[in-house]
């Protein structure tokens, strides 16, 4: 089914990681399960603790890294997919390490500051724009 239905046999982590693909079903339950069945639901859960608590429960989801990026994709300009290229964007300008939910606060922080030189850059387009160049770096 995984390979078949999503084309991808990988799993959501090394080491006893499920099939990303179990996951995704997983998630979609979970959706479903909170009443989202189409895009324009998607609101009723933005700010469910019990959505993030559910989502997060699922094998290699902990991280809330796919939620996030869920959000992002859903077409929320304020959240960013903190991936590893993108920590490492932060990690860099402050020469240290940061967590991953640091790193959304780091990056809508950053917004705030360079909205006067760039009023229509959002943490969604910085997102994209750190991952550009970390992929160069």
């Amino acid at each position: 089914m995984a390979a078949k239905a999503y084309g991808s046999r990988q799993r959501t982590s090394t080491k006893n990681g499920i099939l990303k693909a179990d996951a995704v079903g997983r998630f979609a339950h979970c959706l479903h399960a909170h009443g989202v069945d189409f895009f324009q639901d998607v609101p009723r859960v933005a700010d469910s603790a019990q959505f993030e608590a559910d989502i997060r429960a699922i094998p290699g989801q902990g991280s809330g890294i796919s939620l996030q990026y869920f959000w992002m994709l859903a077409g929320s300009d304020d959240f960013i997919k903190p991936d590893r290229m993108v920590l490492r964007f932060p990690q860099s300008a402050l020469s240290r390490s940061v967590a991953v939910r640091e790193a959304g606060s780091l990056m809508r922080a950053a917004c705030r500051q360079l909205a006067g030189k760039y009023p229509q850059l959002t943490p969604r387009i910085l997102d994209h724009e750190a991952w550009k160049y970390q992929r160069e770096a």
